[in-house]
């Protein structure tokens, strides 16, 4: 697994920030920033196992959107590994492949939007 990028100040921009008289904030704001990747690390770290895992299920899981073999499938495996982690999770149908949708509604901290498909191509 990659290490976590480093967010050290450089010399020129800590005497630009000493300058300006906000190195003292953007320090404050680089340590928690800091704090924030190592504990997003950690847990990838921690439970990499189970992303594996879970990415080995998606794997085996036939979903060729060129022939349509397993897609509905993979749709409700997608579905129900959404439901898993705590999402409310739905299929949607609207004339072509269904579309999954799932949703975590927790007003604090806003919305934050994931898209991709679920769907591969069969192989050469």
């Amino acid at each position: 697994m990659p290490s976590p990028p480093d967010y050290s100040l450089t010399l020129d921009h800590e005497r630009a920030l000493r300058r300006s008289g906000k190195l003292i904030h953007v320090q404050s704001l680089v340590i928690r920033m800091h704090e924030l990747v190592e504990r997003i690390w950690r847990r990838i770290k921690e439970n990499e196992s189970k992303y594996v895992g879970d990415l080995k299920r998606l794997l085996e899981q036939k979903g060729i959107s060129a022939t349509g073999e397993g897609i509905e499938e993979c749709a409700s495996t997608v579905r129900e590994m959404m439901e898993e982690v705590g999402l409310k999770a739905e299929l949607i149908r609207s004339g072509g492949y269904p579309a999954v949708f799932g949703e975590f509604k927790e007003e604090r901290h806003g919305t934050l939007l994931f898209y991709n498909h679920y769907d591969v191509q069969p192989p050469d």
